[in-house]
């Protein structure tokens, strides 16, 4: 499958998720109001981080061990399985341990948190397969996935509301086994071609870990920083500013999720190839694409929200209005990071994002503390550019690439733009 048309499909698919959500979302707004969808929010940001979290790089050790062949898929398989038993274990105890403190101003669902840690063993194994799939370029199993989870929420969440039944512990639950059904659309990506590799069992793990032990400081610490607002505004304001921001965020996640299409398939394919100016080129036409997108969903916000959502949300329009400007540098930021990756250079990735998440640290406690879920919004707007930025310029020194390159159009990606959406992306200009 051309690179183009890989784009497209994971576009496309990518949007299922956040339009479920977005039809849905004025269900679970409707049905719950705001203190209830806030202590929802608050269950599944606690979830999503450790299901992130727990991974520590494995996935990213794959797509890049066996989109380079040193590694083949039934070693990769097997180590899938070892990373779902040890680190999935670990994530869910750890959860547990800590959702008291997630759940600090609602107490009364900490059980519901600890419960649905369960599923993170399944996650870890869901993150390494997508990792097998992205790596053997198969972006149609990944695409279907997608599918699955979109329609699933749909299929889930609306009758619960049609019969009354939609609570806490329904949306929770529904968002927690959503992604352990959708897993069985990855399960072709297991099967290894014939003929044994060269590279024995303990090699083979040796290198995914050490490819992991390098990447997984800076895999922690991105996810980290893109849930870590909801986390510390539950914790520092309550679940209520928490509802409104989630409804925001839901708005501002639509667009984000073409932008995690390409990404996906960027990574997958410049590590196979190691060509990092197919990451120049995709930042360049990132550009082009999200600023007018975002700039639409700004304008859009006051009438949008309040139609979806109800009037009881208003107040999320300004929150939104924030996190779509936020949009632009998160969207860039996350290419130069799978071009440090595509690089080899994991190490240098996780460094600066270190100091990233610091700053990121800051700004929340300072801002949620003056301005509640507005403050954690500009927090997030500031840390982004400054994030964006630095890994832009590490980027460019490592690969030898003009930042210029890096982040200025050229007419000629505009018509190549043009000609894959008019070619329903049949042509790979990347």
């Amino acid at each position: 499958m051309s690179t183009g048309r890989a784009i497209f499909r994971n576009a496309a698919a990518n949007f299922a998720l956040p339009a479920a959500a977005l039809l849905t979302g004025p269900l679970l707004a409707r049905a719950l109001g705001v203190e209830d969808r806030g202590a929802v929010a608050a269950v599944l940001a606690g979830l999503t981080l450790a299901t992130f979290l727990a991974p520590l790089g494995i996935q990213e050790a794959i797509v890049f061990h066996l989109g380079r062949r040193t590694v083949d898929v039934r070693r990769a398989r097997r180590v899938s399985f070892e990373a779902a038993l040890v680190l999935g274990t670990a994530g869910a105890a750890v959860l547990a341990l800590l959702a008291p403190l997630i759940l600090r101003d609602a107490p009364e669902h900490v059980d519901l948190l600890r419960m649905v840690a369960l599923t993170i063993p399944p996650a870890v194994l869901i993150a390494c397969w997508r990792g097998m799939a992205a790596a053997q370029q198969r972006f149609d199993l990944t695409a279907t996935e997608r599918w699955l989870l979109g329609a699933g929420r749909i299929l889930l969440i609306l009758p619960l509301f049609l019969a009354g039944a939609l609570t806490v512990e329904t949306a929770v639950w529904a968002g927690a086994l959503l992604p352990v059904l959708a897993m069985l659309a990855l399960v072709p990506a297991l099967r290894a071609p014939k003929g044994r590799s060269d590279v024995g069992v303990r090699e083979s793990r040796r290198r995914l870990l050490a490819y992991s032990a390098r990447s997984a400081p800076g895999t922690l610490l991105t996810t980290l920083s893109t849930r870590l607002d909801q986390i510390l505004l539950a914790s520092l304001a309550g679940v209520g500013p928490l509802g409104l921001y989630a409804v925001a965020a839901s708005l501002a996640e639509i667009p984000l999720q073409g932008a995690n299409a390409v990404r996906d398939v960027v990574f997958a394919t410049s590590s196979s190839r190691d060509d990092p100016t197919l990451i120049a080129r995709s930042a360049r036409l990132m550009v082009v694409v999200v600023l007018p997108v975002a700039g639409a969903g700004i304008l859009l916000a006051p009438v949008v929200l309040p139609l979806l959502f109800g009037e009881d949300f208003a107040g999320a329009v300004p929150l939104a209005q924030v996190l779509l400007v936020a949009l632009v540098p998160q969207v860039l930021g996350s290419l130069f990071i799978v071009g440090l990756l595509g690089l080899g250079r994991p190490g240098l990735r996780s460094w600066l994002q270190v100091g990233s998440n610091l700053v990121q640290v800051v700004l929340l406690l300072v801002l949620i503390g003056t301005g509640g879920a507005l403050g954690a919004a500009v927090a997030v707007l500031v840390a982004r550019i400054l994030t964006t930025s630095t890994f832009a310029v590490a980027f460019a020194l490592s690969s030898r690439i003009r930042l210029r390159d890096c982040l200025v159009p050229r007419p000629g990606d505009v018509r190549a733009l043009v000609r894959a959406v008019l070619r329903r992306g049949g042509a790979s200009e990347t």
